[in-house]
């Protein structure tokens, strides 16, 4: 009779080995060496939270980015918030770049730094966004905005505006990663208004990354090429105002930065599918539509 009980465990416990098998076959292995960069953090900023991390790419990951969006940029849309329409558009007064998103299949390299970005959060990569690459050239810049896109604070009565990743469920964007892949340029800081210095930081030791002569408020990140900002977009289900940012005007050279976006919600769709490869199968005319509707989740503050 023993021996029965036992058999029957082990019989039923095979169906949940194997599903256990090939969800851990989705992710990469923790011992691949892309996962085992060597990175440095620092907490700048605890409510909100702000973390700022050193060499979270490398000079070779970062080259590898560049290049795979080097062919394909499109430039830059915004959603003005007083629009009713929600229309994405370029609007070069309020925003001069262009920007290319980048998805698993385009390289091994996407998928890695986007498991890289997730296991920072202690998520699952399904909560991430596709890459997106911006390229910012002389006098490129992007006025002061939130990378959310409502102010309501329950999933249940989110307003998407037109939003493709919340119309599919994913919510609002939880947090954000910078990261600067290019940094051959002056000008180009990453403007925080709000955001002020703790009592507890070290002004000396944070002058290597923030521009320290400036007496405006707030703080001034300085691009720096492998390194990234971290911060935390929504509180209790709340847009944070106190993350207001904007890419100031790059006065020499250029800047090249990453959008790593994650959101409330997974981006599961059926069994296996994820949003970064959303546009497998879609037509040319499908995938320029995805591709616009991407883009319409910003606010810029006039």
């Amino acid at each position: 009779m023993l021996f029965i009980l036992v058999l029957l465990a082990f019989i039923n416990s095979l169906p949940m080995r194997a599903e256990a098998q090939t969800t851990l076959n989705d992710h990469i292995e923790p011992t691949s060496p892309c996962l085992q960069q060597p990175y440095k953090i620092s907490i700048f900023n605890h409510r909100p939270l702000v973390i700022y991390v050193e060499d979270f790419v490398s000079e070779d990951e970062a080259a590898q980015l560049i290049a795979l969006a080097s062919d394909s940029y499109q430039e830059s849309q915004v959603v003005i918030k007083e629009d009713p329409e929600n229309h994405a558009a370029t609007n070069i007064s309020h925003r001069l770049s262009q920007s290319k998103y980048l998805y698993d299949d385009d390289a091994p390299l996407i998928r890695c730094i986007r498991e890289r970005a997730a296991r920072f959060q202690g998520i699952s990569v399904q909560y991430l966004e596709p890459l997106q690459v911006v390229r910012y050239p002389k006098n490129g810049f992007f006025k002061h905005h939130w990378d959310y896109f409502s102010r309501v604070d329950s999933l249940e009565g989110l307003d998407c505006n037109g939003d493709f990743y919340c119309q599919e469920g994913m919510g609002d964007r939880a947090s954000t990663f910078f990261v600067y892949l290019k940094a051959d340029c002056e000008g180009g800081e990453t403007d925080f208004p709000r955001l002020e210095m703790g009592e507890h930081v070290d002004r000396h030791l944070w002058c290597e990354f923030i521009d320290c002569r400036h007496e405006d408020p707030g703080v001034k990140w300085k691009p720096k090429a492998g390194n990234a900002i971290f911060w935390e977009n929504m509180l209790d289900g709340k847009g944070i105002e106190d993350v207001l940012h904007a890419g100031l005007p790059v006065s020499v050279g250029e800047k090249i930065g990453l959008n790593i976006w994650s959101r409330q919600r997974s981006g599961r769709i059926g069994e296996g599918e994820n949003f970064g490869n959303y546009l497998d199968g879609a037509t040319p005319e499908e995938s320029k539509k995805i591709l616009q509707e991407l883009d319409i989740k910003r606010h810029v503050e006039l």
